[in-house]
């Protein structure tokens, strides 16, 4: 519940001790929400420079997404100190003013993020856990869907991996196959640094077992992206 009690707790707890942060889990619903957002544009960051030793958690999405933002915040919101914030860039494309807006969301440091943090990052470089066959269970894949898929036309969907190793990416697609039985191939999106970066098209004949598998685990206004509507 976005407005309940465990949510006013979590904001306004001042004894936040050592011994208290080291109590905090996640839930399994929360964690396996967490491993599907850390494939998408979730972050997990630890502020050595200020002596910090926990990590921290931090989501940002365009306003298009304001509802998905907030269902996240509703299952984490006691892990933050404070509400979700509008974030505004703003930039000069061909002389014209751009202006981009989101939503942020930034918890607390705390252990049980240190230890995800340590599964997707390696020497500050974002990976792909080795044990993602295990940890990429429905309730992941749909927030990964849900922060990174794309429905294209001809009735595939894409899955924005470009931020990965084309290792990374290879594994993930082999997860997706030997786990749910999802045919995929490999799409080149574009070259950066003279590295050409990849993403992961789901094909038209795996779509209705995709629909099977995150369909309990989607929001209503995330249907969409893999072509679906409320049964």
């Amino acid at each position: 519940m976005l407005w309940g009690s465990p949510l006013h707790y979590g904001l306004n707890w001042k004894n936040f001790n050592k011994q208290l942060r080291n109590m905090y889990q996640l839930p399994a619903t929360q964690y396996f929400m967490l491993i599907g957002i850390m494939l998408s544009d979730g972050h997990i960051f630890i502020q050595k420079n200020r002596g910090a030793i926990n990590g921290y958690f931090e989501l940002q999405q365009s306003f298009n997404k304001f509802d998905y933002v907030l269902h996240v915040f509703s299952l984490i919101g006691h892990y933050c100190n404070r509400m979700p914030k509008i974030k505004m860039k703003i930039w000069l494309s061909a002389g014209e003013k751009k202006i981009h807006s989101g939503l942020r969301i930034v918890t607390r440091s705390l252990p049980c993020f240190t230890e995800l943090h340590n599964l997707f990052y390696k020497n500050g470089i974002k990976c792909v856990p080795t044990n993602i066959y295990h940890l990429l269970n429905p309730i992941a894949l749909a927030h990964w869907i849900m922060g990174e898929g794309s429905y294209q036309p001809g009735g595939t969907l894409v899955l924005c991996t470009e931020s990965f190793s084309l290792q990374d990416v290879i594994h993930l697609m082999n997860v997706l196959l030997v786990r749910y039985g999802l045919e995929s191939s490999l799409t080149h999106y574009h070259t950066r640094n003279n590295q050409k970066l990849h993403r992961i098209r789901i094909l038209q004949k795996s779509m209705d077992t995709l629909r099977s598998v995150v369909f309990p685990h989607m929001m209503p206004s995330m249907y969409y992206k893999i072509q679906c509507c409320s049964r």
